[in-house]
């Protein structure tokens, strides 16, 4: 082999070495299992098209929201980020450590009256996995009647299998 062959050689080498290696750098990571949500509202499957986990850092509080993308409508909750598998029955009294904030809001929702707290019912964590950011339960409830309307919800069957961030 002469000199230009074994430089040509080294230069190939070099070449597909640094390649390789950036593609390992930049492989897509294994995709995250989909956030899972379900439940009936008044009877009928509520159809969740948008499914999100988020820990709000400022608030320092898990929330779970699913929204059918109709308008405002949406189910919604929110927790410590501490909390562990159980079940909870305490809703929207965040003087209480272990009190879940629920509520559904109709399409119609354009301000705060319009939803329906959760007033009845439990949430019940099955795991809670810190290091992962998953969580995964089951929940029912019945909300308050709705300060302009004085409408009542129920949410039954409801499960929940979400990641977050």
């Amino acid at each position: 082999m002469n000199t230009y062959s074994l430089l040509f050689t080294a230069l190939l080498f070099g070449v597909l070495s640094f390649n390789l290696n950036i593609a390992k750098t930049y492989a897509p990571k294994a995709p995250k299992e989909p956030n899972k949500f379900a439940c009936k509202l008044d009877g009928v499957t509520y159809k969740a098209k948008f499914v999100s986990g988020n820990h709000e850092k400022i608030s320092n509080r898990l929330i779970i929201t699913a929204s059918t993308g109709k308008d405002s409508e949406e189910i919604q909750f929110q927790m410590s980020p501490n909390i562990v598998a159980g079940t909870y029955n305490t809703f929207n009294d965040m003087t209480k450590k272990e009190s879940i904030y629920a509520y559904y809001a109709p399409p119609t929702s354009e301000e705060a009256g319009d939803d329906g707290l959760a007033q009845t019912g439990s949430v019940i964590i099955i795991e809670h996995n810190k290091t992962t950011k998953r969580i995964r339960g089951t929940f029912s409830f019945t909300t308050a009647p709705s300060v302009n309307a004085g409408t009542v919800w129920k949410i039954t069957d409801g499960s929940f299998d979400i990641s977050y961030e």
